[in-house]
């Protein structure tokens, strides 16, 4: 065989393996391609399923009511309702959700739990199922073998062995949280029980004079904390204007002082313990002079001169706060001392921020208040009122 024999050989050859070659990576590639498709289709219908219990799970928060209610029904219920208003897979199945009455455990049963969420828990450990007070619900959209619809089909089956579908589950967790609190506590007096409200047309004030008796007219700071006293500390980043904000954190050796309360963690405490409390702390006072004033601070909470809500124009006119209603009430001592027992809680609705004499201008010495509604420990009723998403 001459060269050009051998050469032609050779590039038959080659030609021949070229050809298997870009048949095999063909090959792949649709098999790369067909297989991306049913993933993608699967991710498309995890978000579709993700959205179901989202929308699941606020509705179902907003109905929740009775805090003691290990069954909320109605909110089961419009969970249940507004998760099956959505869509997925490509047929535009409706998202059915399975529930049982009163039963907190997730099973194949049942995907609706109710329960508390706590965001000073540990991250992986802020719901437990089935506690109370209820604040909380977890919704759980699935397409899986138990399930309402059966598993995610894919599109191209029998592609990769004998697989022809995945099990998808989502899950979405909403909570009511508690309204905001602050560093305020109020006297048991306030909140008298057997006999009528006091007159509101005066102020409450934290200049008690050391020698004089508590009065029912008398405020507090408290850090809602058994073991320590209290600290004064600002939150504003300039003390001197309230237009510069507050800090993002506010701690003196490790400790949580009552601004950090007031302007940052915002956890009303709404069981019944015991706490200190002090008459002092001009600088937290300040602050919350300026967080009255602000339009944007705790802003649904607040309504401005024109009856809004949030606030839009003018200026702030009132703000609703939950407070600890104490006792012993509150004197000149520096500190209170104590721990002191909560009784129960108001609701409070702040109109004006004033000095001691009724002026808005500060040192801030006291708050003029509108309206007192007090409420047992742990009553539902102080929930806030939008339903937010925790998880």
């Amino acid at each position: 065989m001459d060269t050009m024999d051998k050469m032609r050989h050779c590039s038959k050859d080659i030609g021949a393996v070229t050809i298997l070659v870009a048949g095999v990576m063909i090959f792949f590639i649709l098999l790369f391609l067909v297989v991306g498709v049913n993933f993608v289709y699967v991710y498309y219908v995890r978000g579709e399923l993700q959205n179901a219990a989202d929308a699941g799970a606020l509705a179902g928060a907003a109905l929740i009511n009775d805090q003691n209610d290990l069954c909320q029904n109605p909110a089961r219920a419009e969970a249940k309702k507004f998760a099956f208003k959505n869509k997925a897979t490509e047929k535009k199945e409706p998202v059915d959700i399975l529930t049982q009455a009163c039963d907190n455990n997730l099973s194949d049963a049942n995907d609706i739990t109710v329960g508390n969420w706590n965001p000073t828990r540990p991250i992986n450990d802020r719901y437990h199922r089935g506690e109370t007070p209820i604040n909380a619900i977890e919704v759980r959209p699935r397409r899986t073998t138990n399930s309402p619809g059966g598993p995610v089909d894919f599109i191209f089956k029998n592609i990769i062995s004998s697989m022809t579908n995945m099990g998808v589950t989502r899950v979405a967790i909403a909570a009511r949280p508690e309204s905001p609190t602050t560093g305020l506590a109020m006297c048991v007096d306030a909140c008298p029980e057997d006999h009528p409200p006091l007159d509101l047309s005066q102020p409450f004030l934290f200049s008690v004079p050391s020698n004089s008796p508590a009065n029912p007219y008398g405020l507090a700071w408290t850090e809602l904390n058994t073991d320590s006293n209290i600290e004064g500390q600002s939150c504003l980043k300039n003390t001197s204007k309230c237009d510069s904000g507050f800090e993002d954190g506010c701690t003196t050796n490790d400790a949580m002082m009552v601004a950090s309360y007031i302007w940052q963690k915002r956890i009303p405490q709404t069981k019944c313990f015991s706490i200190r409390w002090s008459n002092g702390q001009k600088t937290a006072r300040f602050d919350l002079y300026c967080a009255f004033q602000s339009m944007t601070f705790d802003a649904l909470n607040k309504t401005d001169t024109s009856g809004n809500t949030p606030p839009k124009v003018g200026s702030v006119d009132k703000w609703k706060i939950i407070v600890p209603i104490i006792n012993p009430c509150p004197s000149g001592a520096q500190p209170g001392g104590g721990p002191y027992p909560i009784e129960r809680y108001a609701e409070i609705v702040i109109d004006d921020v004033t000095d001691k004499f009724g002026q808005p201008a500060p040192p801030v010495e006291g708050i003029k208040i509108s309206s007192i509604r007090c409420v047992p420990c742990g009553d539902w009723t102080i929930m806030g009122k939008v339903p937010v998403l925790v998880q």
